[in-house]
């Protein structure tokens, strides 16, 4: 690329200047990763909820909206990341184009994990039967849900209509980072503290519940991969000022906005993939009982060899290996 450098009004399209790098293989490299691990696990849930139980319900359609969201939200990233590597972004088209799929890509993530958000509480709500732990769940949903549609809207028409972003940005007519920047940081805590508390109060009902230790911890760890989106949206708010920082000119944006991209893709991709795993335990299941079956215990082996060498029982009787029941493998295929 040519190593013309930026000038300090580098927003402007007659400025010239060198776009950093944009870490473009790492930002392809980890959307392509999350796009596999999302659709992958997403798939195996609709086969348990779907297949194995017969149980599709809200939840899941909301996981498959998010998910739908998501890979629209990781095209623009990729696209962005090849623009880098094959446009030249010194010219005002190509810069225009890319900071459009910039807000795209942003208003994207938001909406992902508007839909990440109602899929989890309706998945907690099935499992929570207390009166007033429900109208949290409910409430905390609701709150967030207004706030992260209105933030949605705002991140689309910060600059006016998207095409026209760079051109605003020039003429100073977008909406202020003393605007944005608190709404990016009040988002990231909701996200991360509705979660928690999607998660609390199931551990407090299993905490009292008539089970074994092992069962408890089981559910526990069950509930707590549901959520594990939200260690990346605490992660991601050390990251929201670089932002401000890249809102200076476009130089800054371009050799700031990777870190926030790279936690933005994985934010929602880790959460849509836990979520997912949290349902599958109905496979796992079977395949352990299918494994189980299929290769005998050493005692098993025992009898096996037992009866072969014509070993009598008490009654006289030989004992020969037992063959599956008809239909054993059935409620598992």
């Amino acid at each position: 690329m040519d190593s013309r450098v930026w000038t300090s009004d580098a927003w402007s399209p007659d400025a010239s200047y060198e776009v950093p790098g944009y870490h473009s293989e790492a930002l392809t490299a980890i959307a392509a990763a999350f796009l596999v691990l999302t659709i992958t696990f997403t798939t195996l849930r609709f086969l348990v909820r779907g297949y194995m139980i017969r149980a599709l319900g809200w939840d899941d359609w909301l996981i498959l909206l998010a998910l739908n969201s998501f890979i629209c939200q990781a095209a623009f990233l990729v696209h962005i990341a090849w623009m880098e590597q094959n446009k030249d972004l010194m010219l005002q088209k190509p810069l225009s184009d890319a900071l459009e799929y910039v807000v795209l890509e942003f208003a994207f993530y938001i909406f992902t994990t508007l839909a990440l958000k109602l899929s989890l509480a309706v998945f907690f709500l099935r499992i929570v039967l207390e009166k007033w732990q429900r109208r949290v769940i409910i409430f905390s949903t609701i709150i967030f849900s207004v706030y992260t549609f209105s933030f949605f809207f705002v991140a689309i028409f910060q600059c006016g209509l998207p095409d026209l972003y760079l051109l605003h940005k020039i003429q100073g007519k977008c909406v202020s980072w003393s605007v944005l920047g608190p709404m990016n940081y009040i988002h990231g805590v909701m996200n991360a503290l509705t979660d928690w508390i999607f998660v609390s109060f199931p551990i407090l009902v299993v905490r009292r519940a008539n089970m074994s230790g092992r069962d408890k911890w089981s559910v526990v760890v069950v509930l707590v991969i549901g959520v594990l989106g939200s260690v990346a949206s605490v992660v991601r708010l050390f990251y929201i000022n670089a932002l401000h920082s890249g809102d200076k000119d476009a130089a800054a944006f371009f050799s700031q906005a990777p870190s926030i991209a790279i936690l933005s893709t994985i934010e929602p991709g880790m959460g849509i993939t836990a979520a997912c795993m949290a349902t599958l335990k109905p496979l796992f299941k079977a395949v352990l009982d299918r494994t189980r079956f299929q290769v005998p215990s050493s005692s098993d082996k025992n009898k096996l060899s037992s009866a072969e060498r014509g070993i009598h029982t008490p009654s006289g009787v030989n004992s020969p290996p037992q063959s599956p029941r008809r239909g054993e493998f059935a409620k598992y295929g």
